[in-house]
């Protein structure tokens, strides 16, 4: 069974690399790291909902594990920051502290 998601995850490898080269040639772009984020968006290989996840934990710990600010005020400064709900704040922290 490990080897068939090996040879998956090798192909999907493969077509990835292949399609970014062509994409960025067809565009005139460098290969960069920002690049390819943008393509993945685009060949909704990520969502958005991903990148605002991950974007969200990160300015987090960045706030709160230093003490410098309460959780809740953490959780409000992102809201402002990223025009969004405290309560998305929250239910994207709980989210991923369940996926821990």
């Amino acid at each position: 069974m490990e080897e068939y998601r090996k040879y998956i995850l090798d192909r999907f490898q493969d077509h990835l690399q292949q399609n970014f080269k062509n994409y960025c040639d067809r565009h005139g772009i460098d290969q960069s790291s920002q690049q390819l984020v943008t393509f993945l968006i685009d060949q909704d290989l990520m969502s958005l909902a991903h990148v605002q996840r991950y974007t969200i934990l990160n300015e987090f710990e960045k706030l709160h594990p230093g003490q410098t600010y309460h959780k809740s005020h953490a959780v409000n400064t992102l809201a402002n920051r990223f025009s969004l709900s405290e309560r998305t704040v929250w239910n994207i922290l709980k989210y991923l502290k369940h996926r821990r």
